[in-house]
């Protein structure tokens, strides 16, 4: 992890879809934090949330700062709901984590370089895209980058043949085709 997250959020008590309505009308977007007691129903301001998410992709492991408690907890971005029209986020869920408990993530897969083959004529097929990794919190990446300039035509690169970053072990299978 190459910076601290922040995460600013608030206490929301009322619930239900005509107040979450009322939030995105607001600029809020609604969120849940599971995994510390009960869930937990917050708030997070659009702008800021979806700055985060520009910069640092949807695997990422921030701080989170809800307004009124002393205290900020750990928390692994789950799941984020997009409007299907628009594109803009609905609605997060977070949960709790440790940093010194192994998580199972799922990381984007980013193919860098031009192939010898795209040069000769062919095309590059990207199969996959996300390698579901293990690691603790404090060894996770935004993505997993594959160099893919040596691929000849009729060549192909699976999960196993990827060069893991330190700390992170892949749990997709080893046969499986990335490009």
């Amino acid at each position: 992890m190459a910076e601290e997250l922040i995460v600013k959020a608030e206490k929301r008590e009322a619930q239900g879809t005509g107040e979450a309505r009322r939030l995105r009308h607001a600029g809020q977007i609604p969120a849940v934090v599971y995994g510390d007691g009960d869930p937990q129903n917050i708030k997070v301001d659009a702008h800021t949330f979806g700055l985060i998410i520009r910069d640092h992709g949807h695997s990422f492991v921030a701080d989170l700062d809800i307004e009124g408690e002393k205290k900020t907890r750990k928390v692994l971005l789950k799941d984020l709901q997009h409007d299907p029209r628009r594109g803009s986020i609905e609605h997060a869920d977070f949960i709790v984590i440790s940093m010194d408990k192994v998580l199972q993530v799922s990381l984007p897969i980013v193919l860098v370089g031009e192939p010898a083959g795209v040069v000769e004529g062919g095309t590059l097929e990207q199969l996959v895209s996300d390698i579901t990794v293990e690691c603790l919190p404090g060894d996770m990446v935004e993505n997993i980058s594959i160099d893919v300039s040596a691929l000849q035509i009729g060549d192909h690169v699976t999960v196993g043949d990827v060069e893991m970053p330190e700390g992170l072990k892949a749990i997709t299978e080893a046969g499986v085709a990335v490009a």
